[in-house]
């Protein structure tokens, strides 16, 4: 049976096979009275009965208060442009935009509002993400100028417990204390490194090392902890000797929290819950690797469960589609776990989900085993005598005044000779041998210092090695070395040495 059988007469023949345009007759009172394939396609309707009598304004547009316009169509029959916003079957949005006119009926049938429309919904994709990655832009801009004072800051506070747990070594409790204090230190640290490779836009390639899995949620237990708060449990289960995989350990700290947050939102507001956050091996023998189109062998399996409300089978197909979300409109971008997706298969792996309405979703991530060791990063309370030293001169240049004197206290430790930044200007302090450093804090550096430093270096000429602490993308006179926050007090130490040799 023709799908424009009804009102057949006000249309050409034609139009129910056009792929191009969704085109349906309405009543005046928003009754659909008849609709061709591609309406019913854009909509996820089977067929045109399944649509027919449904009311535009109180099921099929996502306002209703936008049935306004065809209403007043209705009643003076002046053609009127339209872009609105539908509701699939599915909970999606479907944006189609076109023109609606009134159309008369044979006798004295009351005259129907006509509606020939096209797709719109890619074009509406497209601004909402340019939206939110203005936002995103805004909000990455914004981590990374706080994260910068957060790293001083920090950097204050463990330069001091590390200078302090040189003095209190011998006595086993206090150096505890100490070490303890500097190991929370540390996650702090961690947790705004992982802001600034956010907001530098670091690829899922760029950097990569072998990463110890459990290394990696030991780290951020507390802080998803915090994320999650009193109502929802986080439970975390390590097999014993998983091995190291080899990526970009921040893009798996981020794939790792993404997925603990879109768990959390699993669960309705004051709804407890528990999350189980667990890493394996795994052996993928070759016929389940050519199911999953990976290379048969040795994975490590990252699975975060939830015991939350579940989705329906066929919204769990398109979860890993762009833009795709089962969340409310407004409330993601849709590309959270297509991100995920994306950098397990970038490191040669896949990510998948398994899901059911009430019994709660499993979102498993395969990455190949890296059979190498983890690199680890360096003990904060490692006896000073372990760290690279000298006795050149060095002028630190800050306007943080706490984070030049750690900085200085520091390296007076190591044995080198500070001096001061108006002796090195006024004095030259820094001429004459052995060759001296100079270390520049390029965070928030201010014309000014910058014209101080650059004038310096270009009298000193090779007499100087540098060393630039942050993220900046400066031309100095001299090449420097490079020190990118957040940094242990061993990198500074290896950079300052690295800089006074010539390196």
């Amino acid at each position: 049976m023709s799908s424009l059988r009804a009102g057949a007469e006000l249309l050409p023949r034609t139009i129910e096979a056009t792929g191009v345009f969704a085109v349906f007759l309405v009543s005046p009172e928003g009754r659909v009275v008849a609709s061709n394939r591609r309406f019913e396609q854009l909509l996820g309707y089977p067929s045109a009965e399944t649509l027919r009598n449904r009311y535009v304004q109180n099921g099929l547009l996502r306002q209703s208060a936008e049935w306004s316009a065809w209403a007043r169509v209705a009643a003076d029959g002046d053609p009127m442009d339209i872009d609105a916003e539908f509701v699939a079957t599915d909970g999606c949005s479907v944006y189609l935009r076109g023109r609606i006119d009134r159309v008369a009926q044979h006798k004295r049938a009351a005259p129907l509002v006509r509606a020939v429309l096209v797709d719109d919904t890619a074009s509406h994709r497209l601004q909402e993400l340019s939206i939110e990655t203005a936002r995103m832009q805004a909000a990455l801009s914004l981590a990374a100028g706080v994260s910068h004072d957060f790293n001083n800051l920090l950097t204050v506070l463990v330069g001091n417990l590390y200078l302090i747990s040189e003095l209190v070594r011998m006595d086993p409790v206090v150096h505890e204390k100490v070490r303890k204090a500097c190991n929370t230190a540390k996650r702090g640290a961690e947790f705004t490194r992982q802001l600034l490779d956010l907001a530098r836009g670091a690829d899922a390639g760029a950097d990569a090392t072998a990463v110890n899995p459990e290394r990696v949620v030991e780290s951020l237990s507390p802080l998803l902890g915090a994320v999650l708060g009193s109502r929802i449990e986080l439970q975390t289960t390590i097999a014993a000797a998983v091995p190291a995989v080899f990526v970009n350990r921040a893009q798996l700290e981020s794939v790792v929290t993404n997925l603990v947050i879109n768990a959390r939102d699993a669960f309705g507001e004051g709804q407890p819950g528990t999350i189980t956050l667990s890493v394996s091996k795994q052996e993928i023998s070759a016929p389940t690797a050519a199911a999953l189109g990976l290379k048969a062998g040795h994975y490590v399996e990252i699975a975060v469960a939830d015991d939350g409300c579940g989705i329906p089978p066929e919204l769990a197909q398109r979860v890993f589609e762009p833009f795709f979300s089962t969340k409310a409109k407004g409330k993601t971008s849709g590309l959270g776990l297509p991100m995920v997706r994306w950098f397990a298969g970038q490191a040669g792996g896949t990510a998948s989900l398994k899901s059911l309405p009430g019994e709660g979703t499993v979102v498993t991530v395969l990455l190949p085993a890296h059979h190498a060791d983890a690199a680890e990063t360096g003990n904060l309370t490692i006896p000073i005598s372990s760290l690279p030293s000298g006795n050149e001169n060095v002028a630190v240049f800050s306007e943080d005044g706490d984070f030049r004197s750690t900085i200085e206290q520091i390296l007076a430790t190591l044995g080198y000779r500070l001096v001061s930044e108006s002796d090195a200007i006024q004095r030259g302090a820094l001429t004459g041998s052995p060759r001296s450093v100079l270390v520049i804090d390029a965070h928030k550096l201010s014309a000014a210092a910058f014209r101080r430093a650059d004038a310096l270096m270009r009298r000193l000429g090779t007499a100087v090695g540098v060393v630039v602490i942050g993220d900046s993308r400066t031309n100095w006179p001299i090449t420097p070395v490079r020190v990118p926050k957040p940094f242990t007090l061993a990198e500074l130490a290896q950079a300052v040495r690295a800089a006074a040799e010539g390196v």
